[in-house]
């Protein structure tokens, strides 16, 4: 067994697809597909189910991703204290986010790392907070940004963005929605709104829900969608509206493409933590960015552009 292709079988595991991890690594993904069976060979074991969406670990796949991410992650440690400077730090960090949070500090993150820490290879995805849950308690991210909520007592989690929830999409004379920074909706119009709301387990649909019997309304929604490219099209078309942070359509806000009302009467907050997985080493790399982190979701409290 040699350190290549435990390196290689972690990054199909995270990619979830050999196409994708090939792309990753660099290298053709018939030569991936070799080293993953080779792998299966010497181990005598399957390491990975296929199915239509890709792969996914196999029980002793799991197992055996448990143990490559701790060698692996105790041989960067090895070689960032060798190198004996913050510059030298090294490593492979996987972080994913909601969008909402994605559009506040993403980009900034991506600058920050690029510049402080140069040789620390940092990959970035996105998804809703329940997938980004998961991905953690599998080990299939180093870092991930979960509703409060949803943080598993396994996971070392931080509050690091605490946003009100806003009510998002066109101006509208019927529903006496104004064009303006700034406005407020009572939370006792949304019953009359046509609102575009995620599942049932999501986290935002599960605050919206509270936020609405606090305030003595029932409500049941006509659409469910957990697409992102879809509910921003939805909103820019103006025929819907969203109860979201208002990271969630950051560019289309700053194009006035739509427009974002706080809401009260009572009003909610959308609590997001920084956590660590469970299940993957604790590396300088991931300190690193995790500091980065931690330092752009402050910047940008402080500026108060997540509370507009």
């Amino acid at each position: 067994m040699e350190l290549k292709q435990l390196t290689y079988f972690c990054e199909v595991a995270a990619a979830g697809s050999f196409s994708k991890a090939a792309v990753q690594l660099s290298i053709v993904q018939p030569a991936l597909s070799r080293q993953i069976s080779r792998l299966e060979e010497e181990v005598g074991v399957k390491l990975f189910y296929r199915n239509g969406r890709g792969v996914e670990p196999t029980p002793e796949g799991l197992q055996l991703l448990d143990t490559a991410h701790r060698v692996l992650g105790d041989l960067q440690q090895l070689q960032a204290s060798l190198a004996g400077t913050q510059k030298e730090v090294m490593g492979r960090v996987s972080l994913a986010m909601p969008p909402s949070v994605d559009g506040l500090i993403g980009a900034a993150v991506v600058e920050r790392v690029r510049t402080e820490l140069p040789r620390v290879q940092l990959h970035i995805s996105e998804g809703f907070s329940g997938h980004v849950a998961e991905w953690l308690m599998t080990g299939r991210v180093d870092l991930g940004v979960v509703h409060q909520a949803g943080a598993q007592p396994s996971m070392q989690a931080e509050v690091i963005i605490d946003e009100p929830l806003h009510l998002v999409g066109r101006p509208s004379e019927e529903y006496g929605l104004v064009a303006e920074q700034g406005g407020t909706f009572p939370v006792s119009g949304l019953a009359r709104l046509p609102l575009l709301q995620h599942g049932e387990n999501h986290g935002l649909r599960r605050l919206t829900d509270r936020m609405m019997s606090e305030a003595g309304l029932s409500f049941k929604a006509d659409i469910e969608v957990d697409a992102i490219a879809t509910i921003r099209k939805l909103l820019r078309v103006g025929k819907y509206y969203g109860v979201l942070p208002v990271g969630y359509m950051e560019y289309e806000l700053s194009r006035g493409d739509v427009f974002a009302w706080r809401l009260v009467e009572p009003g909610a907050k959308n609590v997001m933590t920084l956590a660590m997985s469970p299940n993957r080493p604790f590396t300088v790399a991931v300190e690193g960015v995790r500091k980065i982190i931690l330092a752009e979701a402050r910047r940008v409290q402080k500026a108060g552009v997540a509370i507009t």
